[in-house]
């Protein structure tokens, strides 16, 4: 301790306290300040900001989400085109490849068009020999790559948590079983496992007609859900198809959906249907949206009730053998025409399948156009049509459900 004598010598536990003092910002005897309580996102806001790789990458996501979502549209629109545009003239008419970059490309509809064309500017040159802008694809894929991603990313995340949640909960040897689990979940690529599921049950069918039918199946496509229409009434629930004769195409499984879900199949070809329903035959039928018009069902019906009951996938094939004649280039430009095509069937029947679309196109015809709860009928589905299929197809059943349900 301090003596009269020597008053700059102190105890040691006295040189203690004071050194504690002096480190905690305070001096010997002053009163410390209470310790402020911080929350959890504080905390992780704090430790975000000392991060200097994390604010990189965290400024870097925004500015690929800019560039996707909203440069994407606005190049578009200065450019004067879409990503999905084809130009006659985006190949180099010696070399038959892409146009280089920084190229001006002529609007006109084929090679050779008389005319006053205008020109486009495509900045990172061709994009195959579909002759569309690189540049422009390359930031609207920008897009779906940001979306699977994100998606990747919350998949594996509720993984990881719901695992964390089990082993916290139980404990003891399930704890050990779940932690080693979840170090060889979580090391496993999520975004090439959903890239590839994606694909799988195409490509599953792909080898299923190459292998039984000898085709080669180049895209799929359809127009749409099926939807009821019947001059006698609409259908707000499965009641209301009791004892209505609905035609539908000579198939069973269309057959068994049209009996599960409540009403009396009438199996005909399309070419009988007006004259039965004319004839009192059949009371109605279904079909999608894109068809009603064309088809003149309008003409013997009142009502269109978009239940959506049915799902019919058409698609385009060739040969096999001419496929596997084909050189390797050109079956390339083969997938990405088809892929193409794919892309405008599909936007097209997006467009129309909707209920205001089938409003604006029915009743000026004279029809009713309603939307029930598409609950019900599903529930019906599942318990009488279901069952059958799921037997028959196993696997493929499993995959195209889960991708769906």
């Amino acid at each position: 301790m301090a003596t009269e004598k020597h008053p700059e010598v102190l105890g040691a536990g006295a040189g203690l306290a004071a050194s504690v003092a002096v480190e905690s910002g305070n001096e010997f005897g002053e009163a410390i300040a209470p310790v402020k309580a911080r929350g959890y996102w504080e905390q992780v806001w704090i430790r975000f900001r000392r991060d200097k790789v994390a604010i990189a990458g965290g400024i870097f996501i925004i500015f690929l989400v800019l560039v996707a979502f909203v440069g994407a549209p606005i190049a578009a629109k200065a450019l004067g085109h879409s990503p999905n545009q084809i130009f006659a003239e985006g190949l180099d008419p010696e070399t038959l490849l892409p146009v280089g970059p920084w190229t001006h490309v002529s609007e006109a509809p084929y090679v050779g068009a008389t005319g006053d064309w205008g020109e486009t500017l495509f900045i990172l040159g061709g994009d195959s020999q579909l002759g569309r802008d690189l540049f422009l694809r390359l930031l609207y894929g920008a897009q779906t790559s940001l979306e699977v991603a994100l998606l990747a990313t919350l998949f594996s995340v509720t993984i990881g948590v719901i695992m964390g949640l089990m082993a916290g909960y139980y404990r003891g040897w399930v704890d050990t079983v779940v932690s080693r689990l979840t170090e060889i979940v979580m090391a496993f690529p999520a975004l090439l496992f959903i890239i590839a599921i994606a694909a799988t049950v195409g490509d599953q069918l792909d080898k299923t007609f190459q292998e039984k039918y000898g085709v080669k199946v180049l895209y799929y496509f359809d127009y749409g859900f099926r939807h009821f229409w019947n001059a006698k009434r609409p259908i707000n629930e499965p009641r209301d198809l009791r004892g209505l004769k609905i035609r539908t195409q000579p198939s069973k499984v269309f057959t068994d959906t049209v009996n599960g879900v409540g009403a009396v199949a009438v199996p005909l070809g399309w070419a009988e249907v007006i004259t039965a329903a004319q004839q009192g035959v059949i009371d109605g039928a279904d079909l999608p949206v894109v068809n009603m018009v064309p088809l003149k069902a309008y003409e013997v019906s009142k009502y269109y009730s978009m239940t959506g009951h049915n799902y019919g996938s058409t698609l385009v094939a060739m040969n096999l053998g001419m496929w596997n004649g084909l050189t390797p280039e050109q079956q390339a430009l083969m997938r990405d025409v088809s892929r193409e095509a794919q892309a405008i069937m599909r936007k097209n029947t997006e467009t129309i399948d909707t209920l205001a679309k089938a409003k604006e196109l029915l009743e000026p015809l004279g029809m009713k156009v309603n939307m029930p709860d598409h609950a019900p009928f599903k529930k019906l589905a599942q318990e009488k049509v279901w069952p059958q299929y799921q037997k028959q197809y196993g696997e493929l059943w499993d995959l195209i459900t889960a991708s769906t349900v």
